[in-house]
């Protein structure tokens, strides 16, 4: 018989070889993944509250960029439009809240002339009844308020009493690529313009007003003062520009109860 010839000797290979022929390199690092990891993991708890968290209008560790906010509210979006149970609790919300429309009356206080409060009235009557408000527009507002946080309604005049109420989609509201040149156009001083909510350095909740891009168009965006529109913001303290969503805390168990329904069916 021959005999076998040794031609080498075996070297397992590296992590890094390994990540390499699969092609995981390059992949993106959750930095918060440490939240959801095993309660064990690493030698004590890493959810620590620190001073800056707030700052700039954050809300650390869940959100610090307008790009982790928004992947939260795309998450519950679609969970809104695509999960049964998500769905259902929305619309009986929306339903045992608003149902078919919220009257709404100006009561002239005592010594107050009741005239003007008629004449109030009949301001908001013709603003509600242009904007189909009543049992319509106020639910859509609100029904979008819940599912992403937030909802921005932008009051625009065209003259007179004739005044358009327009919901702005929250991914609307971005910071501006050349804040400078902006605050040039504006005549203003600098701002801080996270989340495109300009504000007072070191003080997110004394907001100067909002940057709304409609379009990808670089020319088509306005500068909303807080006179003009109205933020409604959910499930947040005020020191954090933006809202999130009622899904938030939920959102995995609705997942995980979508995925034991579906194998229950299945089965």
């Amino acid at each position: 018989t021959k005999k076998r010839r040794r031609i080498g000797t075996y070297i397992p290979e590296s992590h890094y070889q390994r990540s390499m022929q699969e092609g995981l390199w390059g992949d993106l690092i959750d930095r918060t993944e440490y939240i959801r990891d095993t309660a064990d993991f690493g030698t004590g708890d890493n959810r620590i509250s620190l001073a800056h968290d707030r700052e700039h209008g954050d809300n650390r560790p869940f959100w610090q960029s307008e790009q982790e906010h928004a992947t939260i509210r795309g998450i519950c979006r679609f969970l809104a439009a695509t999960d049964e149970t998500a769905i259902g609790a929305l619309s009986n919300l929306v339903n045992y809240t608003i149902g078919s429309g919220m009257d709404f009356k100006f009561t002239p206080r005592d010594g107050a002339d009741p005239k003007l409060a008629s004449r109030c009235q009949a301001v908001l009557d013709q603003v509600f009844a242009r904007n189909s408000w009543k049992g319509d527009l106020e639910r859509e507002a609100f029904e979008r308020s819940r599912r992403d946080g937030e909802q921005f309604l932008i009051l625009e005049d065209r003259g007179g009493l004739n005044i358009d109420i327009r919901l702005a989609d929250s991914s609307c509201i971005t910071e501006p690529s050349d804040r400078r040149a902006v605050e040039k156009y504006l005549d203003c001083g600098a701002l801080e313009w996270k989340y495109g909510v300009a504000a007072d350095w070191g003080n997110s909740t004394r907001v100067h007003g909002y940057f709304v891009l409609w379009s990808q168009r670089y020319n088509e965006w306005d500068f909303v003062k807080p006179s003009h529109a109205v933020h409604v913001k959910l499930n947040v303290d005020r020191e954090i520009k933006r809202g999130v969503s009622d899904y938030f805390p939920v959102y995995r168990n609705l997942e995980k109860a979508a995925k034991l329904l579906g194998n229950t069916l299945t089965g």
